[in-house]
């Protein structure tokens, strides 16, 4: 019976021993995997903080060279009003002159050409004062918005170049 005893505590020896070194091996294990994982997370936290570097330094550059184009297009704005108002006050002045050439009568399709050379023959007209400050308008208008599509243009442009 005392045999059966020794080798009832061996056994249990045995289990216990086997239990022992599993746990303490399980809790190795997870410690390494709990280890790599750690130093993955930073890796990848650190890659994270660069790209976010790299992308504020863009939005950045992207934000200065929009304001550049900004600031010159008001500038290039306040050129364009500023020689509009100088063409609409000479014009006023009565130093410039919008003439265009009046046909008395224009000639009828079944008629032909009215001179012998296949031209029309007209006399140069000045244009009553409201229609030439309307075209001035116009004109002003016109430029104005030629200027905001270049800034458009231009601001796709540098966001492009600078967000490569």
């Amino acid at each position: 019976m005392t045999r059966l005893y020794a080798y009832g505590a061996a056994v249990i020896a045995l289990l216990a021993g086997v239990w022992l070194y599993g746990h303490f091996r399980y809790e190795a294990g997870e410690a390494s995997v709990q280890a790599e994982w750690n130093e993955e997370r930073l890796k990848t936290q650190k890659e994270l903080i660069e790209a976010n570097q790299v992308a504020l330094e863009k939005e950045r550059a992207a934000t200065k060279a929009v304001s550049d184009l900004q600031n010159r297009h008001n500038l290039e704005i306040k050129a364009l009003n500023d020689k509009n108002k100088s063409l609409v006050a000479s014009y006023r002045a009565g130093d410039q002159r919008l003439r265009y050439l009046a046909t008395p009568n224009p000639p009828k399709l079944s008629q032909g050409p009215s001179t012998p050379s296949g031209s029309d023959a007209g006399t140069p007209t000045e244009l009553p004062r409201e229609i030439a400050g309307n075209l001035f308008a116009l004109t002003g208008e016109a430029d104005e918005v030629v200027l905001q599509l270049k800034l458009a243009q231009d601001t796709i442009k540098a966001y492009y170049e600078t967000c490569k």
